[in-house]
């Protein structure tokens, strides 16, 4: 049971989902959000063009998440009638939404397909409480995942991304940082450094990640502490995630043409943008 008093931090956390046929995975990630200890949680669920029975059937499942746990939610869905990809536009509407209800100062994203342990959110609040930083992050390791006829069987764990040995310097040369490995304080950051690029298909939050870095301090105080897993699907002959699954053998990679222009593009966008380095930034390894 998670103690709901006023005095713990307020957290919004922000969901896209886009596919019905996936709601056990969504299912899975509720579960990881109503377990979280020594925070409030106001959830954002941002829904792709979804018709009126599925969005009533997505607050079915989300309330039997929720329930006993005293955290709240709200569902927006964005209609979408000309197939567009809204990775970006379903980001930008969570964050609109949390800026003006004006709730709470701190703003953390996971997708739908990936779950957080119990610490996670309390874990990346913290060091915003302590200084002046902009964002905080933690350690998340990959998972190689068996889905089947809605079920998940968990196959392999691999520290990937060395979270634990990376500080703020090496965004200059690669984004390390799932979506779920860190937190906005957001009342230290002008909603425009938090507006998610609609025309990039990829790397919309490294885009994001080196415009508030650049100029603002982050802490990666915690970032040796475990707090999920990035989840890589494959199921009966399909690989379900949109970036390359980093379980699989290199010659099985297909080279993905979307995100080595995406990656260009912010490569070139950012590459003469000052860079500030600030006090406490955890430079050391």
């Amino acid at each position: 049971m998670n103690d709901n008093s006023s005095d713990l931090p307020h957290v919004s956390v922000g969901v896209r989902f886009h596919n019905m046929g996936h709601v056990p995975l969504l299912s899975r990630c509720l579960d990881s959000i109503a377990a979280q200890n020594d925070v409030t949680v106001h959830l954002l669920l941002a829904l792709q063009n979804f018709t009126p029975e599925q969005e009533a059937e997505v607050k079915t499942v989300v309330q039997r998440a929720l329930l006993g746990t005293g955290f709240d939610f709200e569902l927006m869905n964005i209609h979408n009638p000309d197939g567009r990809d809204l990775r970006s536009a379903l980001l930008n509407s969570l964050v609109d939404y949390h800026y003006s209800a004006g709730r709470s100062d701190y703003l953390a994203f996971i997708d739908y397909d990936d779950i957080w342990f119990q610490n996670a959110l309390a874990t990346l609040v913290e060091p915003l409480q302590l200084g002046k930083y902009v964002l905080s992050y933690a350690d998340i390791h990959c998972a190689d995942v068996f889905y089947d006829c809605g079920q998940t069987y968990l196959r392999d764990i691999q520290n990937i991304f060395n979270i634990s040995q990376k500080t703020k310097r090496n965004l200059l040369q690669d984004n390390f940082l799932p979506l779920h490995s860190y937190m906005f304080q957001t009342a230290r950051i002008d909603r425009q450094l938090l507006r998610y690029d609609e025309d990039l298909i990829r790397l919309e939050d490294y885009d994001v990640l080196l415009r508030v870095a650049a100029q603002n301090p982050i802490t990666g105080l915690h970032r040796s502490r475990l707090i999920g897993l990035y989840n890589f699907y494959s199921s009966r002959g399909e690989q379900m995630n949109s970036s390359r699954n980093v379980f699989l053998p290199p010659d099985d990679v297909v080279v993905d043409e979307l995100w080595t222009q995406a990656r260009h593009t912010v490569i070139l966008r950012h590459s003469n943008a000052a860079w500030l380095e600030f006090a406490g930034e955890e430079w050391i390894k």
